[in-house]
């Protein structure tokens, strides 16, 4: 059993669902999704069971037993959260278990502490990855990320497109 968590349940069902959907069938893996109370997924084949849910209230996180455990735009979500699914990674039948997010920078908040900082917790990786790395928007819109350069402020476009760690809002005057 596996579980992908989003900071709300909207984002869980506008965004990480479909986005799901559309990797199992672009590589045409058998799955069967149940959509009544909580979404969930199933893998005919390798008979794996994914549980999505929201990290709005971390207690309802409480009692699963999983293999592992992936979260997106963690960085929209609460530290307890990430704390409690960490002690769900137990699963008595699990070969490995394993957890991983994936987030855009927002300042140096508990996730930089967490994955980034030099003080950053034993055990803990992070691949960064800018958004002009992300081929399959540049693909079919070359220009996309040279665009919002047009929209957003430099430290904003900084942040959230070339995924620098910043503090967006310190100093004494507003930077635009």
């Amino acid at each position: 059993t596996g579980f992908i968590g989003g900071p709300t349940y909207p984002h869980l069902h506008d965004v990480t669902i479909p986005s799901m959907v559309g990797i199992l069938e672009e590589q045409r893996i058998p799955f069967r999704i149940w959509q009544s109370g909580q979404p969930r997924i199933y893998l005919t084949r390798p008979k794996v069971h994914i549980i999505f849910r929201s990290l709005e209230n971390p207690n309802r996180l409480r009692g699963l037993n999983l293999a592992w455990f992936g979260v997106d735009e963690l960085t929209y979500c609460r530290a307890e959260a990430w704390k409690v699914l960490c002690q769900r990674i137990r699963h008595p039948k699990a070969k490995s278990l394993e957890a991983f997010a994936v987030w855009t920078p927002k300042g140096f908040d508990w996730v930089y502490q967490h994955f980034i900082s030099p003080k950053k917790l034993a055990g803990y990786e992070a691949v960064i990855a800018g958004a002009m790395e992300n081929i399959a928007v540049l693909d079919v819109h070359p220009q996309y990320y040279e665009s919002l350069k047009t929209q957003y402020d430099d430290l904003f476009y900084r942040q959230e497109v070339l995924g620098e760690y910043l503090n967006i809002y310190a100093g004494a005057g507003y930077p635009a």
